[in-house]
């Protein structure tokens, strides 16, 4: 009685101490172990996990984290945003000091920017910058302090830190072309000195290279006694003289942190990478005796290390032999290493496709394909060995199908396609043949086999729904569905397919989507193909009015909005309208462009030539001067808009 008593006590205290379930986390595995055992997301487990996320406390630490993951489970669709709206909205306004708002502001931020909508990414952005880590995030931060250099930048990179944050704002403003916001931030660090990392990396890309030297100098200098600091920063100099073609500099301060990671030290495994970088920099300086001479101490040092080290140093050293006219050497080095050594089999592909790219270099295609074809061939023979997982599989079906169709072998292509658009509802892998079904589709019709194509997506579209459950697939579809009408020439039929690609798109994605791109270039395109060159100018129209909406007329999405449009009304007759773009292109891309970035000249001798073919001979001039000015690549095209314009002064 007494025994059965203690018992109950001793299961009743346990049962006490035992921490209570945790919903959210029961409910999050369920989705993640249903995906693992059958291959496919369960709506319902996927449905219950959000429902489960309302009900979650919001002052939880994990709240933020728990609604990131359930909001993944919805890919990028609206119901993803929709997951981090309604989680953000209930942390209530800032003054909370919510720890889980500047996560989920963050969240919303990289979804919108995602979707291509940048407007509505921006105030995200900011405010997410604006409320400032939270304790958790500057304990971390903290924690960082005695990584190297390399690893501590990457730290402070990461998703959710104030770098990134810095940085995530500032490629905002310079997508949407707002060089006086870029200045701003670029002020407020140089002011506060809050992130090194950041300012780096905005002095490099604005090439104010003193200015970003100063700062890796400095941090070596901070790095002091600790070798493993002075190292990192050490290498991290080096690589940026690399860069910057300083290429002397970058040797001499490699050789500088390879003396400090010296042998009988803990970081004497250091020396080996540093080495290999050192032989690469010597090899592109032209000291190719020094980096012969480097790679050959590495590979007798390699055999000593573990792991796959000594592959890759053989790799690196056949390489250097490759681009120094010595590959019949180096492929001769490569099948000794084959020939005489037990390699994995996943060591002799890798060593096979090594041979490959030094048969590449050395200009011989056709042993290439014949080293490649040799690696692909163990690598399938290794899958084959290996367990198949729960359930069949059908991608084997329609990647044979595939290369049937590339081989022109139709009715056998069209029967493995059927046979794998039957099968796949059932496979655990099914969801890839839709993309792969409807591109094969395409390629009949581009053979003039459009009454099968037709078949196929006829049967494709029919089991669509429970082939896949990503919308991505289901647009990738339709997509090539109008690319095949367009081939087909069916063009009433090839515009309702496209307005079919259209509705899937804001079905997923929401009305403000910015994934619509390329339902207005096909818009546009179609016309084209139709000859319809008005039809074609007003769609470009609203191609440009569409990109306004999601990024201003500023930004680098409507740079290219208007080099694609500008052509298409300038056909059309619409030359005052096309002018106004090719004036205007000249502007925006030294608004969103860096000093030096080469789409400066690019884009001015393009809009040079449009001008001068609407009889805008000064202009035009003007423009491509500037061009040949900042590369010497677009020397003939002021030539050749002066030609045109002595040209049209003789007429």
């Amino acid at each position: 009685m007494l025994r059965t008593l203690a018992c109950s006590l001793w299961i009743s205290t346990a049962l006490a101490q035992a921490p209570p379930p945790d919903p959210m986390a029961e409910a999050i595995q369920a989705v993640l172990s249903s995906r693992q055992n059958s291959g496919r997301m369960d709506p319902s487990l996927r449905d219950a996990a959000r429902a489960a996320l309302a009900q979650a406390p919001v002052d939880s630490p994990n709240f933020g984290r728990w609604s990131q993951t359930v909001a993944q489970f919805y890919g990028n669709s609206l119901q993803a945003r929709q997951v981090l709206e309604q989680s953000l909205a209930r942390t209530g306004p800032p003054e909370n000091a919510n720890p889980s708002r500047r996560a989920l502001l963050t969240s919303l931020a990289e979804w919108w920017m995602q979707d291509r909508n940048l407007l509505r990414a921006l105030p995200y952005a900011e405010q997410s910058l604006a409320s400032g880590p939270s304790k958790a995030e500057t304990a971390a931060a903290a924690g960082q302090q005695g990584l190297v250099a390399m690893a501590n930048n990457v730290a402070r990179m990461r998703v959710g830190s104030p770098g990134f944050g810095f940085q995530r704002l500032l490629d905002l403003y310079r997508q949407l072309g707002r060089p006086h916001d870029v200045e701003a931030i670029v002020g407020r660090l140089e002011a506060t000195g809050a992130d090194d990392t950041v300012l780096e990396q905005i002095y490099e890309r604005q090439g104010q290279f003193d200015k970003a030297e100063a700062i890796f100098k400095r941090q070596v200098e901070n790095a002091g006694d600790d070798p493993q600091r002075t190292i990192g920063a050490l290498q991290t100099l080096s690589s940026f003289y690399s860069r910057t073609d300083r290429v002397k500099d970058a040797i001499s301060t490699l050789e500088k942190a390879i003396s400090a990671a010296a042998d009988n030290t803990p970081y004497a495994a250091q020396r080996f990478w540093l080495r290999q970088e050192l032989a690469s920099l010597l090899a592109r300086s032209g000291r190719t005796e020094e980096a012969d001479s480097v790679y050959q101490q590495l590979l007798g040092e390699a055999r000593a290390l573990q792991g796959n080290v000594y592959n890759q140093a053989l790799s690196a050293y056949a390489n250097f032999l490759a681009d120094h006219r010595r590959g019949d050497e180096a492929e001769g080095m490569l099948q000794r290493y084959v020939d005489s050594t037990p390699l994995q089999p996943w060591e002799k592909a890798n060593t096979m496709y090594a041979m490959a790219g030094v048969a590449q270099r050395s200009g011989n295609g056709e042993r290439a394909q014949e080293y490649r074809s040799a690696a692909s061939a163990i690598q399938d023979a290794q899958s084959k060995t290996m367990a198949l997982p729960t359930g069949f599989t059908v991608s084997k079906l329609i990647q044979d199908a595939n290369t049937a169709a590339n081989s022109r072998k139709f009715n056998e292509a069209y029967a493995l396609t059927n046979e794998a658009i039957a099968a796949a509802p059932a496979a655990r892998d099914g969801f890839t043949v839709a993309f792969m079904a409807s591109n094969i589709a395409v390629q009949f019709a581009s053979h003039k086999e459009e009454l099968r194509a037709q078949q196929i997506f006829d049967r494709l579209l029919a089991s669509l729904d429970a082939i896949t459950d990503d919308p991505n697939e289901a647009e990738q579809v339709y997509r090539n569905y109008e690319r095949m009408c367009v081939l087909a020439k069916r063009w009433d039929d090839a515009g309702r397919v496209l307005e079919r690609f259209r509705d899937v798109v804001v079905s997923t994605h929401g009305p403000e989507t910015g994934r619509l791109d390329q339902y207005y270039r096909s818009k546009v395109d179609l016309a084209k193909s139709r000859e319809a060159l008005q039809d074609a100018a007003s769609a470009a129209n609203e191609y440009l009015n569409y990109q306004v909406g999601l990024s201003g007329d500023t930004s680098e999405a409507y740079l290219s909005a208007m080099q694609y449009a500008a052509p298409v009304l300038e056909k059309a007759g619409r030359v005052n309208d096309a002018v106004a773009l090719y004036r205007h292109e000249a502007k925006v891309v030294d608004l969103t462009t860096d000093t030096g970035d080469r789409r400066r000249a690019a884009v001015r001798a393009e809009a040079s030539l449009g001008l001068a073919r609407a009889g805008q001979f000064d202009e035009a001039e003007d423009l491509a001067r500037q061009a040949a000015q900042l590369s010497e690549t677009y020397r003939r095209n002021l030539q050749t808009v002066q030609q045109m314009k002595t040209a049209a002064a003789k007429r």
